[in-house]
C-alpha cells in the first residue's frame, strides 16, 4: 500500500485491521487479490478520514463511530467520499457509494463478533442496532440514487454498441496475419532483439485471438497457465461421445483442441485453439527460454517484465 495519510490510518485503526485480516483469509492465497485488498481498506480509510475531519476529532477510531445515532453522519460522510451532487442527487463515483455500504456492514460484522468474544455486551447492541439501521435506511439514503447514477451512465455510453460482422471479419484477419508474420520472424534468421520483440507481439496477438474465438473475459483468458494449457487435447478422445456425432461434429472436434481453466466465480470453462493458433501458442512455449526472461513465469502470455505472477492485461480485445 502507497505510503501516505490513508495508508497510516489504515494501520493504526484495529476494525480496518481486523477487516483487512478477513479479507487476506478469503483473498489473500490469490496474489491477483492483493490489489483489490489493498483498494477495499483505502476505502474505507478514505471514510474514516473525512469522518474525522467532519467531527473535528481527528483521534476516532472506526469502532467510536459507529453508533446508531450517529447514522446519519456516515452516511453524509460516504456521500461526501463518493462525490454526492445534493443539486442533481447524482454520484461522482456511485459505485464507490455502494461499496462502502457493503465494507460497512462487515465491519460492524466484525464489531458484533468482537462485542460477543469480549462479553462486551454494549458493543454488541451498538453494533447490531446500526447495522439494523443500515438495514432499513441505507438503501432511501444511499443507495437508490448511486444505482440511479450507475443505471444513467450506462445508459447513456456508448459502450453498448456491437460490432458488426465485418467488423469482427476485419480484426480477425489483421490478427491473423500478424500472427503468420511475427511466428516467421521467430522462426527464421532475424536478430535476438527482433525474435524476442517478435516474441512479445505474437504472445499478445494469441491471446487476443484466444479470447476473440472463446468469447471469454480477458481476465480469465490472460490468467491461463502454462500447466493449464498443457492439458490440452482434442475433443474427440472419448469413444462413447464420438458415437453420438455427426461427421461433421467429429471433423470439427478433430481440428479443435481443447483444455479448461477456471472462470469467473470458480466455475470451470472449456477454452478451443484452432490447430493454428494451438502451433503459434506451442511456438511460443518452445522459444520462451531463450527469447525472454519470462521463463519463471506460470502464465502462458506473460508480461515483458514478468515474474512467477505477472501476466499480459489486456484491454478492449473483446
Amino acid at each position: 500500500m502507497r505510503n501516505d495519510e490513508i495508508s497510516r490510518l489504515v494501520k493504526s485503526d484495529n476494525t480496518i485491521l481486523a477487516f483487512g485480516e478477513n479479507l487476506c483469509t478469503k483473498r489473500g492465497h490469490d496474489e491477483e487479490q492483493h490489489n483489490y485488498i489493498r483498494q477495499k481498506l483505502r476505502e474505507v480509510g478514505r471514510l474514516l478520514k473525512d469522518m474525522r475531519s467532519c467531527s473535528g476529532n481527528v483521534e476516532k477510531s472506526l469502532e467510536n463511530f459507529m453508533y446508531p445515532d450517529a447514522f446519519k453522519f456516515i452516511t453524509q460522510s460516504c456521500k461526501n467520499v463518493a462525490g454526492f451532487d445534493g443539486n442533481t442527487n447524482t454520484y461522482a463515483t456511485p459505485s464507490l457509494a455502494l461499496k462502502i455500504g457493503t465494507t460497512l456492514q462487515k465491519c460492524l460484522k466484525i464489531l458484533i463478533s468482537k462485542g460477543i468474544e469480549t462479553n462486551n455486551r454494549d458493543l454488541q447492541t451498538r453494533a447490531e442496532e446500526l447495522s439494523k439501521l443500515f438495514e432499513i435506511n441505507w438503501t432511501d439514503d444511499v443507495s437508490s440514487n448511486a444505482l440511479r447514477t450507475l443505471h444513467e451512465a450506462k445508459q447513456n455510453s456508448q459502450k453498448g454498441l456491437l460490432p458488426l460482422a465485418n467488423d469482427v471479419k476485419v480484426m480477425s484477419e489483421y490478427l491473423r496475419h500478424e500472427a503468420e508474420t511475427h511466428a516467421n520472424t521467430l522462426q527464421g534468421s532475424a536478430s535476438d532483439c527482433e525474435k524476442r520483440q517478435a516474441w512479445h507481439k505474437l504472445s499478445e496477438i494469441c491471446l487476443c485471438q484466444t479470447i476473440l474465438f472463446n468469447r471469454r473475459r480477458a481476465g480469465e483468458v490472460s490468467k491461463m497457465t502454462v500447466e493449464e494449457y498443457s492439458k490440452n487435447k482434442l475433443t474427440n478422445d472419448d469413444g462413447e461421445l464420438d458415437g453420438c456425432l455427426t461427421k461433421l461434429e467429429k471433423d470439427l472436434c478433430r481440428y479443435f483442441y481443447r483444455t479448461e481453466i477456471i472462470a469467473k466465480r470458480g466455475r470451470i470453462a472449456a477454452v478451443l485453439f484452432p490447430r493454428q493458433m494451438k502451433e503459434n501458442i506451442d511456438l511460443l512455449i518452445r522459444s520462451r527460454n531463450s527469447l525472454t526472461n519470462c521463463f519463471n513465469s506460470k502464465y502462458l502470455f506473460p508480461t515483458k517484465s514478468a515474474s512467477s505472477w505477472d501476466r499480459c492485461i489486456t484491454f478492449n480485445c473483446n
